[in-house]
């Protein structure tokens, strides 16, 4: 008989624990029968899950409909018989909290910094935390990092898991690789990432502007709010060689066509853009988090995201180095292997079956 397993997210629209989901639930062993809960649109990937038996939209649209919420996750989980909960973010997991009242293991995914993400803009988000954690649940983290954070807020006794995210396999396919590092007189960068604060593109868009005679361009990726203000700078300032080019269904597609990947990024729990990147084999520039030095072994280059000057001397000393950009290629491939699809579900799994054992469930 089949372990069922409720699998409960924010939404489905494209981002890095939504990917993360969908990647990781079309792999899993067939013993499982998962059911995926989302809490309200978008649902732009629900098209993409395969290997799940139900999917269920709370409807959820503000904090009026918490209640409703739970009533309705309480019914899906008895009408299911769930034998195990994975929570993803910050208000599914309370609200899963809030509908299982202890009655089956809760195992919780921390992808983010939670003092950026939640206990810094809404302090209430943390006596909410404190509130309904239980010792008994077991919290999985993205990173060394994101744990780090999450524990210097709040005391945890509960199980701890790292969990590094996954990349597609189709970034490691041979068709996905970048060739070989050649020296060129141009420079073509890619980031990718929701277009918000958080990011710091704007940071990237000016540093990029400043150099349009060092035939450096930069192509940007990604969607979100934020894009107006970034396409006012761009035609008020008749910036060239920096182009915003939405969401792309199949990066994987495209990254080897570019010389570096550069991410300015504030605060992050993991990268899985990065993570992409570097399976490709693309050199990468990034922002002196703690984070992004786990995610890359500390072998690419850092820099600090306040400070255009630093971003432009490590970018200019890799414009002009080949062999500086081949080595950190070979890093990055090297450093990319453990993030694999495969990886990530043996280790996963490892945790479901540990947690239903000791749980009894």
């Amino acid at each position: 008989m089949k372990t069922t397993v409720l699998h409960f997210i924010e939404s489905l629209n494209r981002g890095g624990a939504e990917v993360l989901l969908v990647s990781y639930l079309n792999s899993l062993p067939a013993k499982y029968n998962n059911i995926v809960v989302y809490m309200g649109e978008p649902s732009t990937m629900r098209p993409e899950l395969r290997n799940v038996s139900k999917v269920y939209n709370l409807q959820y649209k503000s904090k009026k409909n918490l209640p409703a919420a739970i009533i309705k996750l309480t019914k899906i989980i008895r009408d299911h018989n769930v034998s195990l909960i994975h929570s993803h973010l910050y208000w599914p997991t309370i609200i899963a909290r809030l509908a299982l009242k202890g009655n089956v293991p809760l195992i919780f995914s921390v992808h983010g910094l939670m003092s950026f993400d939640a206990f810094g803009p809404n302090i209430l988000s943390k006596y909410l935390e404190i509130l309904t954690h239980s010792k008994n649940e077991t919290a999985v983290f993205v990173s060394e990092a994101a744990a780090t954070d999450y524990q210097n807020h709040i005391t945890f006794n509960g199980r701890k898991h790292i969990l590094y995210n996954a990349v597609k396999s189709e970034f490691f396919s041979a068709e996905a690789q970048k060739p070989s590092i050649a020296n060129s007189e141009t420079l073509r960068l890619v980031s990718v990432g929701n277009l918000k604060p958080q990011k710091n593109h704007l940071f990237l868009v000016k540093s990029i502007a400043a150099l349009a005679n060092q035939n450096i361009s930069l192509d940007i990726y990604g969607e979100g709010w934020q894009r107006a203000e970034l396409e006012e700078f761009i035609k008020k300032n008749a910036v060239t060689n920096v182009r915003l080019l939405g969401s792309h269904p199949a990066p994987e597609e495209v990254l080897k066509d570019y010389d570096v990947f550069v991410f300015a990024s504030l605060h992050e729990g993991f990268c899985i853009a990065m993570a992409e990147a570097m399976a490709v084999g693309l050199p990468c520039i990034v922002s002196d988090l703690d984070a992004l030095r786990e995610v890359s072994a500390n072998k690419q280059l850092y820099f600090n995201p306040y400070n255009t000057d630093e971003f432009i001397v490590q970018l200019l000393k890799l414009k002009a180095s080949e062999r500086l950009r081949t080595e950190l290629s070979e890093n990055a491939r090297v450093t990319a292997k453990k993030y694999t699809i495969e990886a990530h579900v043996q280790q996963l799994v490892t945790i479901y079956e540990s947690v239903l054992h000791e749980t009894g469930a």
